[in-house]
């Protein structure tokens, strides 16, 4: 959430607002989906649930009850709403990949926006003081994590055998922007958060060779634009004068288009090669 979702009034009515539509969800699942239909899911949801109960429970021994009082609410805030993703995928049988999806597209959507501004300080954030990536949420965390939510299904997305393989070949651009952002948002946590989705789905899914395949292609246009912004003052110090900003952002963005476009083209020639051997 924006800030971390530290400050009350903004919070509170989304909050309230995601716990109302979490529940309304699972009930209508409960009321039109088929009967005796295994709900996939479940193991996860109980995780959640019990970390949310736990948070609950830590008010009992907190040393500030206020603090954990407030982290509760948005763990079970957070907690609602992966229940009605599971409820929304089992409630239309055949379609759990359009959640996957949805989340998918919203973190590279996220992510995209969170560099242009990197990329356009001036027409975006003219007022940033600080190098990591916060937009738009004003939370370098929050915008990590977001991120870092969007890599499993990079991976099923680049790795699955069905679909349009047009679609498919975006997995590589997009894991890539999803790693330079959570490089760039300096954020350890969406760090350790992406390790560990990755790691995740390479156990659980056999298609762990075309998943490599992603990760490495993705990883090494990633660890090229990174490693480049990281040898900028201008992109990582704090307190830079927009027209610096400026000028390393627009270098930075013409490194993004120049790691998409290979992707994309070292991609093509690869089908190209497949379906018309020499």
């Amino acid at each position: 959430m924006a800030d971390g979702g530290l400050r009350i009034g903004p919070t509170t009515p989304v909050e309230m607002g995601l716990i109302l539509g979490g529940g309304l969800t699972v009930s209508g699942a409960l009321l039109l989906a088929p009967r005796r239909e295994r709900v996939s899911g479940m193991a996860s949801l109980g995780l959640f649930v019990a970390l949310a109960a736990l948070t609950a429970l830590s008010l009992t021994w907190a040393v500030n009850p206020a603090e954990a009082w407030l982290e509760a609410n948005r763990t079970l805030a957070y907690t609602a709403v992966f229940a009605g993703a599971v409820a929304l995928s089992h409630g239309v049988p055949g379609h759990w990949s359009a959640v996957l999806g949805a989340i998918t597209l919203a973190a590279v959507a996220v992510s995209a926006y969170a560099v242009l501004t990197k990329v356009f300080p001036g027409a975006l954030n003219p007022d940033e003081i600080y190098a990591r990536l916060r937009e738009p949420f004003g939370y370098w965390n929050s915008v990590g994590l977001m991120a870092a939510t969007g890599v499993p299904g990079c991976l099923w997305l680049g790795a699955r055998r069905s679909g349009h393989q047009a679609l498919n070949a975006l997995a590589y651009p997009a894991l890539g922007l999803l790693a330079v952002t959570i490089l760039l948002a300096y954020s350890r946590g969406a760090l350790l958060a992406a390790g560990l989705g990755a790691a995740f789905w390479f156990a659980a899914v056999p298609l762990r060779l075309r998943g490599t395949a992603v990760l490495i292609g993705a990883g090494a246009g990633a660890a090229l634009v990174a490693g480049w912004a990281f040898t900028q003052d201008a992109l990582t110090e704090d307190r830079v004068p927009l027209d610096l900003r400026t000028g390393a952002g627009h270098q930075l963005g013409l490194l993004l288009v120049v790691m998409l476009a290979l992707l994309l083209a070292g991609l093509a020639v690869a089908f190209r090669t497949a379906a018309h051997p020499p």
